[in-house]
């Protein structure tokens, strides 16, 4: 199992297609690269794209590489072979209600919707 884990005392709901686009335009605006249509890899070690339309292969020279590869990126970082990590999806589940609860914290009924399923 994981060693590490992120604690939220409160959770809550955010218009992800807004927020995506303003994290896009801040790590610009803050000189990030961000690169589509093409494949990362590693050959011994060494980070390459791969354009999947050319069928070319470019080494990658960076001084950091943020892997965001979602539910795939265990996949990308198991071709480094010291580094090993399994991700393990957890299926989430939302609930819009027609009327207000008497609930103040909904940590509450997170965990009463968990516990009767």
């Amino acid at each position: 199992m994981g060693e590490n884990a992120i604690y939220l005392s409160k959770t809550g709901v955010v218009d992800v297609s807004l927020y995506l686009k303003a994290l896009w335009r801040e790590c610009e605006n803050a000189g990030v690269t961000f690169i589509k249509g093409k494949r990362f890899l590693f050959r011994e070690e060494t980070p390459f794209f791969y354009d999947t339309q050319s069928g070319q292969m470019e080494e990658i020279e960076a001084d950091c590489i943020v892997n965001a590869g979602g539910l795939h990126s265990d996949e990308l970082i198991r071709q480094l072979k010291e580094l090993k990590y399994e991700i393990r999806p957890n299926k989430g589940e939302y609930y819009r209600l027609r009327r207000e609860l008497p609930f103040k914290n909904w940590f509450i009924l997170f965990h009463l919707i968990q516990a009767l399923h």
